[in-house]
């Protein structure tokens, strides 16, 4: 372990780094064993050694995701008020569907489940009734914030350079957290600290 240790070369960051090169045979190949087995059953390496195999699909996600993103802005841009009345409207269906199917199960059919198509129907009845009543009431503050729904989507369709704020802020996170993991790993390497409490 000693031989090895001579043997290790320093780099700019004062890292112990082992160089195999000038290693005799044996102690070169226990090196290879041990990385090798770092990679393939340490928690860390195990982790590490999956995503290096799987990057391909992790930028292709990456990249599909922005992809998705701008087409998902452009089309809020365009129909982000028919999809908002839309989805207002298919809930109101929806309700008015429910109460109509079960209330038509209940008038044809003699089987047991004639009380509970009973309960569904009044339930999507009470239901219907409130959410009319709730659009009636607040259709004023619904149409003001179906309006800003698509005021946002407008700036963010003509305002793309925002995208870019996040994704500058991750690419900075992403270096200063391997800046930090190179800091641990310098730490690490100089051996055990003691602390000198007279200094």
């Amino acid at each position: 372990m000693e031989g090895t240790a001579l043997r290790a070369s320093s780099s700019w960051a004062n890292i112990c780094k082992v160089n195999t090169a000038t290693m005799p045979e044996k102690e070169k190949k226990n090196w290879i064993y041990i990385f090798t087995y770092l990679v393939n059953h340490a928690p860390g390496g195990a982790a590490m050694k999956d995503m290096y195999n799987s990057s391909t699909a992790i930028f292709l996600s990456m990249f599909l995701a922005f992809v998705w993103a701008i087409l998902y802005i452009y089309l809020m841009s365009f129909f982000a008020e028919y999809i908002a009345w839309g989805i207002i409207g298919l809930t109101l269906l929806s309700l008015v569907g429910i109460t109509i199917a079960s209330f038509g199960y209940y008038a044809t059919t003699k089987d047991d489940t004639k009380n509970l198509a009973l309960a569904v129907g009044l339930c999507g009845a009470l239901l219907s009734l409130i959410f009319c009543i709730c659009l009636k009431c607040g259709w004023s503050s619904l149409h003001n914030a179906i309006d800003v729904i698509d005021a946002s989507a407008d700036f963010l369709a003509k305002t793309k350079r925002i995208i870019g704020v996040p994704f500058v802020y991750f690419i900075v996170m992403v270096f200063y957290f391997f800046f930090w993991i190179g800091c641990i790993i310098c730490v690490y390497s100089m051996g055990t600290i003691k602390p000198n409490l007279n200094y």
